[in-house]
């Protein structure tokens, strides 16, 4: 198979200005850490709520895991902005941002598995399928590219039984999230599970990534070269708003300038011990498209509290 590079978009934004575009649509921080704190101290409390007529919103284990991916989110901005300033210490505010969407996720997959239980019961009236696939794919190979195996791991078990639970949103051909399901793929295949897996017929459609999964553990780096610059381009080209009228694989503001299904597979390459070719693509040449340090997982006491507590709500029945 010949693999041709479709360039790059000629429409990809500078650094700068995707900085520019993700301030505007998010120009003040979106999580609350008060409300984790006051969680992790007396537990459920009630919301105030801003609009007349509204009922009062519980601050419980499910409003939790949602605030802890607001905070991630904000962690996230930070991080990119403090990287693109050659910061040293943007890495420490993409960890924090990292480890705090792996526990939302873990958080949401707790209750989404609990509702299904209950719905299967006849407990529940409707089936759950609120979480989103490209999310939690993005942060499990986040935590792969940090060297967090075990929270790695942990979510991919869990993206598997979301998957046969339906508790994806995103999943289904009308989104489409392709490179998302390369990493999933790619991810079985370096841990020689889902072999025989049934993937839906659009996840297997995309030729750059059959290729690379073909021969990701080719001896031979060069080999792998012209593929892995075409899915940098096909990158660039698929990092848009999704529209009406068509889906993008990385329309998350965090995910479009951060080639993590490219870098996952150069860690995967590393972790087997195999050459990495020679790269020259601007998408590689930034703080975010480098491979980072393997560190330790990061935790707070704040978290760790968070999380001991939301986890006995997210379960319950």
């Amino acid at each position: 198979m010949n693999i041709e590079r479709p360039g790059i978009y000629e429409r990809f934004p500078s650094i700068n200005k995707h900085l520019r575009i993700w301030r505007s649509a998010v120009p003040e921080p979106i999580g609350r850490m008060d409300h984790l704190m006051q969680y992790a101290e007396s537990g459920t409390f009630t919301l105030p709520t801003t609009q007349d007529g509204l009922p009062p919103i519980l601050f419980n284990g499910v409003t939790c895991a949602d605030e802890l991916r607001r905070c991630a989110n904000d962690f996230i901005l930070q991080a990119t902005t403090r990287a693109m300033e050659s910061d040293p210490n943007w890495s420490h505010h993409w960890m924090r941002a990292i480890a705090y969407f792996r526990w939302g996720h873990y958080l949401d997959f707790q209750f989404h598995a609990t509702a299904r239980r209950r719905f299967q019961r006849g407990e529940r009236k409707q089936h759950l399928a609120t979480m989103s696939f490209d999310d939690v794919i993005w942060t499990m190979a986040n935590c792969w590219l940090l060297g967090w195996k075990d929270a790695g791991l942990q979510l991919y078990d869990w993206i598997i039984h979301g998957l046969d639970g339906r508790f994806f949103f995103d999943a289904g051909s009308r989104r489409s999230r392709r490179a998302h399901y390369f990493c999933l793929r790619l991810m079985g295949e370096y841990l020689a599970r889902e072999q025989s897996r049934n993937w839906p017929s659009f996840a297997l459609e995309e030729p750059i990534y059959e290729y690379i999964l073909s021969q990701w553990r080719t001896p031979n780096p060069d080999s792998l070269r012209i593929s892995i610059l075409a899915a940098c381009d096909r990158h660039t080209h698929q990092a848009r708003q999704d529209t009406d009228k068509q889906s993008y694989d990385f329309r998350r503001y965090p995910q479009m300038y951060q080639p993590f299904e490219v870098l996952l597979l150069l860690r995967l390459r590393q972790w087997e011990h195999l050459s990495i070719p020679t790269l020259d693509h601007p998408l590689l040449d930034t703080p975010l498209g480098r491979l980072p340090d393997e560190v330790p997982e990061y935790t707070d006491d704040l978290l760790q509290s968070v999380v001991a507590r939301a986890e006995k709500d997210c379960t319950a029945g």
